[in-house]
């Protein structure tokens, strides 16, 4: 009798016991790492990687999925031995040791059978109590990544070998976050099923808005996702999808801004992916949706109507948080309001996953590129709260002999918040008042870290009053001009300094400060 029990230890070398498990896993990137001890050759690699798949962006980057093993994975082993019948035991990796440590089962069998093994790296699996290898309660078959490894066994040694190929592909749906998806599939076969799939999948996306089926579609089968009652995508597959790739499938409303004949109204909670160049803008009214703009383009109103101020971005909905997710060059110009307006008690939050991505927002009219209108006939404006993390934005306030900042609001504003970003921020100016590249009257607390801000304060005729971030200033405040941030702060970032005479349509360098990582400046 041969019996096989416990531990499989990897990463360094280590002296092992005659009877252990040997556990090989594929490496998919790097090059594979051999060590050799007098008892035992072990090889430790990747945990194995889907395929690029699809190039398409549909919103932040394509995920990956696991590369690593993880604390905690496991990988559940079953052997048939004639003599012994159905054996099973479950490998459950620890990181801290970088160890395999199996349970208190040991797999038996006769020296002189070949005996029927398998072994699969399966979350939604579990050994059930007839030491077979089936479903948790409550599980379904294609909800998580089902990876049958190759077996070898010789001698008291059990070789388990995860290749880089899977059998199947992976669905990524990309929708709201923490959304519960209804998905329907026709002619999908599921990892770790022999059949084809006949219930429909109720998902639930990640913080980044994404959910996942692994499987095989056949050539005609089709994908539907639901949200409650609202059908957000359907999609057929002229081919079969292929072994070991990645899809996605954007689960959204789609615009094209070139055929919009008037403002785009959003009231609800919905993800929508805006593209194409347009006349028309976009106005929230109402819920907290998710916008990606995807080399999206927008230009609306008329100089000097200030009978009909409009926004590119309209956020008028109360209380909301809409979020804007940039994809490629983005443009959003108005020319007798803001580029992107934000409701007083509302909050946008601008983010993307790399500073290679652009949104310019441009305002006329005493309008904010981000941030405020500037000017309702009651001289009463004010903005919510404005958030901008890993992406690059450049905001410029109202051109020519217009008031107001680049980002915020000519009286007041609610929070600012710039994380890991590059910021070029632009203040106009009047001839008794000069603004701030970020700011307001009233001081709004303003948060900036990890970031570059390129911060121009408005001038006039070679002179400015106004703080490059923080206050708007009077021809009479006789304050020396600086960076405030009401209760927030700055650090681990650099802030230049600039002034633009737009009289003189100059740019002047005044300097920069360095902020280090506990936010103490540093004049440059």
């Amino acid at each position: 009798m041969k019996n096989i029990v416990k531990v499989w230890r990897s990463s360094t070398a280590f002296l092992l016991s005659a009877f252990s498990f040997l556990i090989l896993v594929s490496c998919s990137q790097e090059e594979i790492l051999t060590q050799e001890t007098s008892a035992l050759r072990f090889v430790v690699g990747d945990f194995p990687t889907f395929g690029e798949g699809t190039q398409t962006r549909v919103i932040g980057t394509q995920d990956v999925g696991k590369t690593a093993w993880a604390n905690e994975d496991k990988i559940l082993v079953h052997l048939y031995s004639q003599k012994y019948g159905d054996q099973a035991v479950t490998l459950t990796f620890d990181a801290g040791s970088n160890t395999w440590e199996s349970d208190d089962a040991s797999l038996n069998y006769l020296e002189n059978e070949t005996p029927t093994i398998t072994a699969v790296y399966a979350p939604d699996c579990e050994i059930k109590s007839d030491k077979t290898i089936g479903l948790l309660e409550g599980k379904k078959y294609g909800e998580a990544e089902y990876i049958p490894a190759k077996t070898t066994i010789s001698g008291n040694t059990l070789d388990i070998r995860f290749e880089n190929e899977r059998t199947y592909s992976r669905l990524r749906i990309a929708a709201k976050p923490k959304a519960t998806l209804t998905v329907s599939t026709e002619d999908f076969t599921p990892a770790g099923a022999t059949e084809v799939a006949a219930d429909a999948y109720t998902l639930t996306t990640d913080d980044k808005g994404n959910a996942y089926l692994y499987g095989t579609f056949a050539e005609e089968a089709t994908v539907t996702v639901h949200q409650g009652d609202t059908e957000f995508a359907t999609h057929t597959f002229n081919v079969a999808t292929e072994a070991g790739k990645s899809y996605a499938l954007f689960a959204g409303v789609t615009i094209d801004l070139s055929k919009l004949t008037e403002t785009y109204v959003i009231d609800d909670s919905g993800l929508y992916r805006i593209s194409g160049t347009g006349s028309y803008g976009i106005k929230v009214e109402s819920g907290n949706p998710t916008i990606i703009l995807s080399n999206a383009s927008i230009t609306v109103g008329e100089e000097y109507d200030y009978g009909n101020i409009v926004n590119a971005l309209d956020i008028v909905a109360d209380n909301s948080e809409t979020t804007v997710w940039i994809t490629g060059t983005n443009n959003l110009t108005s020319n007798n309001g803001a580029g992107i307006y934000v409701k007083s008690g509302s909050t946008v939050i601008i983010k993307s996953d790399s500073r290679d991505n652009v949104l310019t927002a441009q305002a006329g009219m005493d309008g904010a590129g981000i941030g405020g209108t500037g000017y309702d006939f009651g001289g009463n404006t004010s903005c919510g709260n404005i958030y901008i993390e890993n992406v690059t934005v450049n905001a410029y306030g109202c051109t020519e002999m217009d008031n107001s900042p680049g980002i915020g609001d000519v009286n007041s504003c609610g929070t600012i918040t710039i994380k890991n970003a590059t910021v070029t921020a632009r203040g106009s100016e009047q001839y008794t008042e000069k603004c701030s590249a970020i700011g307001s009257r009233t001081v709004p607390d303003i948060i900036i870290e990890n970031s570059t801000i390129n911060a121009c304060r408005g001038g006039y005729n070679k002179e400015s009053y106004a703080d490059w971030i923080g206050a708007i200033r009077g021809v009479d405040d006789s304050t020396t001009p600086g960076i405030q941030c009401g209760n927030g702060y700055i650090k681990n970032t650099t802030v230049n300094k600039f002034m633009y005479d737009w009289y003189n349509k100059q740019t002047t360098e005044e300097g920069s400060v360095t902020y280090d990582a506990d936010g103490n400046p540093t004049e440059n």
